[in-house]
């Protein structure tokens, strides 16, 4: 769960189905619901830029705008799957998404995909800079 404080919204992710759910706080009526990719984890909302980061251990991350009242996906970023813990920063301006090493990706060096080349290997976490 998350609050939109900007347009006084209960978020609500759901795994089955996969979707995000949009609440009015002050009643819990339900306003609209928005497909997301599967396994939600971590959800969060970015005032500055008026999204929603969803991540799913499906191997994504969904990036939702909020326009007006309603909400829509604009990009669905792959990532690896089974990493669906996240933690965004917005202090700085970082989403990070934890993701397991494999053996292979020991062997060939490759600790996971990212949105920008920066990254953490030393904790086989992805940061990404969210442009």
């Amino acid at each position: 769960m998350a609050i939109d404080r900007e347009r006084h919204r209960l978020l609500v992710a759901f795994r089955n189905p996969p979707g995000l759910g949009v609440l009015a706080p002050a009643d819990g009526k339900s306003i609209a619901t928005v497909d997301t990719c599967g396994d939600v984890d971590d959800l969060f909302v970015d005032a500055g830029r008026k999204r929603v980061y969803v991540s799913c251990g499906q191997g994504y991350v969904d990036v939702l705008e909020a326009n007006g009242m309603a909400y829509h996906r604009i990009s669905r970023i792959p990532t690896v799957a089974g990493a669906r813990t996240s933690l965004f920063v917005p202090e700085m301006d970082r989403l990070i998404v934890a993701a397991r090493e494999s053996f292979a990706e020991r062997r060939s060096g490759y600790s996971g995909r990212y949105l920008e080349e920066t990254d953490s290997r030393e904790f086989g976490m992805a940061s990404a800079a969210i442009a």
